[in-house]
């Protein structure tokens, strides 16, 4: 059992601070497709887009989508995230 809970401002915190990194890397959300690539050796890369599905002055929805070069990687994933 738990004897204490994590701490709510650290939590916080390190959202805001993902956030940010977030809005900077995408140039704060101008684009509706972002598209990077991330190399781990010359024979194996990732694509990385972010999609904006939504954005409003207090509120940002996006979707995340990473995708290996070999297609039947199990390392592929989408996600949705909002920012309120």
């Amino acid at each position: 059992m738990i004897k204490t809970l994590p701490s709510t401002s650290y939590h916080l915190a390190t959202c805001e601070k993902n956030f940010l990194k977030l809005t900077k890397l995408l140039n704060d959300f101008d684009k509706q497709k972002s598209k990077f690539k991330s190399i781990s050796d010359e024979n194996n890369f990732e694509e990385n887009l972010f999609i904006t599905l939504e954005k409003s002055k207090h509120t940002v929805l996006l979707e995340a989508k990473q995708k290996n070069k070999n297609k039947d990687s199990i390392f592929n994933f989408n996600i949705s995230l909002n920012k309120k």
